[in-house]
């Protein structure tokens, strides 16, 4: 593991987002799953104030919305329409409230 942990840093960065791509593939495929539900215990502490990019796609008609994660890159997400107010709403809602939501419902 040492060996190969000292191969990985010796990659460029292009090299390293390739190889956490062809990973994460790798992670889709295997079990168990990625659960859809949040979990409660063992959660990753937050980025603060990441960078982020949201556009439309006009070919499919989707909000894309990018996040910077400084371990993985850029991560990127697209919404449907319903989803997207959704989220809109749960946000806004944040100043009159303390409540949390989750995903999809």
């Amino acid at each position: 593991m040492d060996k190969l942990l000292k191969e990985i840093k010796s990659l460029s960065n292009y090299q390293l987002e390739i190889l956490v791509n062809r990973v994460s593939d790798i992670r889709k495929s295997r079990l168990p799953e990625i659960p859809i539900e949040f979990p409660v215990a063992n959660v990753a502490k937050p980025i603060i104030d990441p960078a982020y990019r949201i556009s439309f796609d006009h070919f499919s008609g989707r909000t894309v919305m990018c996040f910077r994660h400084p371990g993985m890159g850029w991560l990127h997400f697209m919404f449907r329409a319903k989803e997207r107010d959704r989220i809109v709403q749960i946000i806004s809602g944040h100043n009159k409230n303390f409540g949390c939501d989750s995903g999809r419902k």
